[in-house]
């Protein structure tokens, strides 16, 4: 929400004072629109108080912006800018992820469009409510873990060596399908939603505390 953007921007001190934002297990490249309530975000999440009293952003931060122009509801260009960091480090760090190394946002797009298809409470002008976060929050899991474990990809597909007769409609197959579960070795098959209801609930893990990086930065 705007309001909440604006409230993180203006209360760094308070957040941030004297420890580093940025986790080395973590890639520290973003990339968003055009509203500038995101770079003010995480600059000042991601930043620390020198010894002056002033507000110094931490130099891994890689913030990117795509700003698109509309004209008549068509795209007429777009531009990409370097707003934190280097353009040389924001690929690097992309690329070292796996990713093709371009300023994009189609990434979370992506998932927010697969998120919201798949739950009619997070669609626009719907008529499905709920009336809990905690009912919200049970309809996104069962979502994530649909896209994960029963529906295939197509992207993810592998092609076979040798056609396999498919016995429920008696045509070869030429590509195996695959889940992301699949892709990632956590099972050897695309599971159905029975499986998934019968599966367990296992207790959730209890998150192992991470000693931030001692960096040689003064505190105030």
């Amino acid at each position: 929400p705007k309001n909440q953007t604006q409230s993180v921007g203006s209360t760094p001190k308070t957040r941030c004072q004297g420890r580093p934002q940025i986790s080395p297990f973590a890639h520290s490249a973003y990339a968003s629109d055009g509203l500038r309530h995101y770079h003010a975000a995480l600059t000042a999440h991601y930043g620390y108080w020198d010894a002056h009293g002033e507000w110094q952003v931490d130099p891994r931060l890689n913030y990117a912006q795509v700003i698109k122009r509309y004209t008549r509801r068509k795209l007429k260009y777009i531009t990409r800018r370097i707003l934190c960091g280097s353009l040389k480090e924001f690929t690097r760090v992309l690329i070292s992820a796996g990713l093709s190394g371009l300023i994009s946002t189609f990434a979370v797009e992506r998932v927010n469009l697969g998120l919201r298809s798949g739950v009619s409470a997070l669609c626009r002008r719907s008529a499905s409510i709920v009336c809990s976060e905690q009912a919200l929050t049970w309809r996104i899991e069962i979502r994530r873990a649909i896209y994960n474990f029963i529906q295939p990809h197509r992207s993810l597909r592998v092609e076979l060596s040798m056609p396999v007769l498919c016995p429920s409609n008696h045509l070869y197959q030429r590509y195996l399908k695959r889940t992301p579960a699949m892709a990632a070795g956590l099972t050897n098959r695309v599971l159905t939603m029975e499986d998934l209801l019968l599966q367990p609930a296992l207790p959730r893990a209890s998150p192992v505390p991470i000693s931030p990086p001692q960096l040689s930065v003064p505190v105030r």
